[in-house]
């Protein structure tokens, strides 16, 4: 299967004493290559140059690449780790995994995101061509006039009922089929 690439993550930070006063005074830290520490160092250089005095309190407001995976409050942490997740190898299985619920921890999406199998085709594309790969003496054995009337639309959506497709967003590859989507 192809890779994705890489995609920019980062968090707008805001001085939430700033914020209350009714100013806005925050900043846009890229969290790719950077641990929770250089985050948090990030926050506090931030929050030191606040117009308000003595600021300490800080929210996540906005993001980029992120997805719904960080929320107002998510730790550097769990900031770091998703989004050294999302500009690895096996990013388009570690979204789908927290993007769709399978996995609430970043730590165990990462270690299964390797397992998730997709594909840029359609469903039906996909089903047929595991179908003939899987079972190419089967379809062998059929007579030509049977093969090409194979209602592969219907065995895609028999195998999406079952869960074992699931068509997923992406932002960088578009619609993908999950192809072992009942594996997690």
């Amino acid at each position: 299967m192809t890779t994705t690439t890489a995609t920019e993550c980062r968090i707008y930070v805001a001085c939430l004493a700033a914020y209350n006063s009714g100013r806005l005074h925050g900043r846009w830290i890229d969290c790719d290559g950077k641990d929770a520490d250089e985050i948090q160092a990030e926050v506090q250089a931030m929050l030191a140059k606040s117009p308000v005095a003595d600021a300490e309190e800080w929210a996540i407001h906005d993001t980029d690449g992120f997805g719904r995976m960080v929320g107002e409050y998510t730790s550097f942490e769990d900031v770091a780790a998703i989004a050294e997740a999302l500009t690895g190898d096996h990013a388009l299985g570690f979204r789908f995994l927290m993007e769709t619920g399978i996995c609430n921890d970043a730590a165990d999406a990462a270690a299964q995101a390797e397992e998730v199998q997709w594909t840029t085709e359609r469903p039906a594309e996909a089903v047929q061509s595991i179908y003939e790969e899987c079972h190419s003496e089967e379809m062998d054995k059929l007579p030509e006039a049977l093969r090409y009337h194979i209602d592969w639309e219907g065995v895609a959506r028999d195998w999406q009922m079952a869960g074992d497709l699931v068509e997923f967003d992406d932002p960088e590859e578009g619609r993908v089929t999950i192809t072992n989507g009942n594996s997690f």
